[in-house]
């Protein structure tokens, strides 16, 4: 929760204050919900959170993380990641 995020941010050794506000610790324990259901089932979705979609080809569908969570149809800079993948793999 967020006392845990703020105690997490207070040790990192930083002199940088930071205090996170509500939209990152939600954020941030939407994602650490998402890790831990995939971590112990092999499925991040559950527990009402946004349906994470795995990966088709045809659909190209990606999940948004950010204050809303939400499936972009339809891909994300499709034409980049295009090129990304006709780059070598070895060198």
């Amino acid at each position: 929760g967020a006392p845990e995020f703020a105690a997490a941010l207070a040790n990192l050794g930083t002199s940088v204050a930071y205090a996170a506000n509500a939209a990152e610790i939600a954020l941030s324990n939407e994602m650490m919900g998402y890790w831990a259901r995939f971590a112990a089932t092999g499925d991040p979705n559950g527990a009402g959170a946004a349906p994470w979609l795995p990966y088709d080809v045809a659909s190209e569908n990606v999940l948004q993380l950010d204050d809303n969570i939400v499936t972009l149809a339809g891909g994300y800079r499709n034409a980049q990641c295009d090129f990304l993948s006709t780059l070598p793999t070895r060198f």
